[in-house]
């Protein structure tokens, strides 16, 4: 049992990822159309690691962007398209299976409030009280 303990420790020590990237954004709820700097901490600059946003991601209307390279303070600038759920990647390029290094899930507010949203929370509530008196 006691020189089972060491093997297993390092195995573990063997067994953890390399290098760890994180993506920290300025502004934690970035707003739709007004630019926010994205930071890969720790900033790597062996490998130009890119950027890239997945908007609506895991839905059937699912819209990638390529946003570039980190710049060598490992820093870029993102102006986001679309509002909603984001999934932000850094990713190799010059890896053909285009494995992410690291990744973030982000919300983006609209940059108004919709007229749409308004007038189906108007009818939705209409609805609801009207059928209940």
């Amino acid at each position: 049992m006691t020189r089972v303990l060491p093997a297993i420790f390092a195995l573990l020590l063997l067994a953890r990822p390399s290098a760890a990237f994180d993506l920290v954004l300025e502004v934690p709820i970035p707003t739709e159309g007004s630019e926010v700097k994205v930071f890969l901490e720790p900033p790597d600059s062996e490998t130009a690691l890119h950027l890239a946003a997945v908007y609506r991601p895991g839905s059937r209307t699912e819209k990638r962007e390529e946003l570039g390279p980190f710049g060598p303070d490992g820093m870029i600038a993102w102006r986001p398209a679309h509002a909603g759920i984001t999934r932000l990647l850094a990713h190799d390029p010059a890896d053909p299976g285009g494995s992410e290094l690291a990744s973030r899930n982000v919300a983006v507010r609209f940059r108004s409030t919709p007229p749409g949203g308004i007038l189906i929370f108007l009818f939705a509530g209409a609805f609801l009280f009207g059928g209940a008196s």
